[in-house]
């Protein structure tokens, strides 16, 4: 949503989109939110969710997530989740991946280009992975375990998403 949010107003600001970044859409089955419970000011809020999506790397949602624990005490999980989804999108850019879906145990991945995929080579790195093609030549994986934290930083984190090797894969 806050992706959404500030391409709007930069392109309300400018005329057009300058800004021609990679945007990864996810859906996930947990909450990823900042809830009026944990902060209070609608204000501190928004500042904190643009904040988080501006982030381009883990070291700045850390430095974030830090500053958070200090001024309004322990963080709650649904807030760790927008932290860990936030830390995986930045992690998936240049990986040629256009949308993923998080859902128990299954990963549904669909590409920005996906003529330029080898599916074999995708069928090579997640042998040891339930895989199947679907329809719309989205991919699907089923995975061990439903905590979202092992779904973020466990079977799609950066080095298994390297070991799929999506992003020579793009290079047929």
């Amino acid at each position: 949503f806050m992706d959404m949010l500030n391409k709007s107003v930069e392109i309300l600001k400018n005329g057009d989109n300058s800004d021609n970044q990679e945007i990864i859409e996810m859906d996930v089955d947990v909450s990823c939110l900042i809830t009026e419970d944990y902060i209070n000011d609608i204000v501190a809020r928004l500042k904190y969710y643009k904040k988080i999506s501006s982030s381009k790397a883990p070291e700045d949602n850390l430095l974030i997530r830090d500053e958070m624990i200090d001024i309004y005490g322990p963080m709650p999980e649904y807030v760790e989740n927008l932290i860990e989804i936030t830390n995986l999108k930045i992690s998936l850019k240049g990986k040629n991946i256009k949308y993923i879906k998080l859902l128990e145990n299954i990963i549904k991945i669909n590409f920005i280009d996906q003529s330029a995929i080898n599916i074999e080579k995708v069928m090579a790195n997640t042998m040891k992975l339930d895989f199947k093609i679907l329809k719309n030549n989205m991919i699907q994986l089923k995975i061990d375990g439903d905590e979202f934290k092992k779904k973020c930083k466990g079977k799609i984190s950066p080095k298994t998403i390297n070991s799929l090797n999506f992003h020579s894969l793009a290079c047929q």
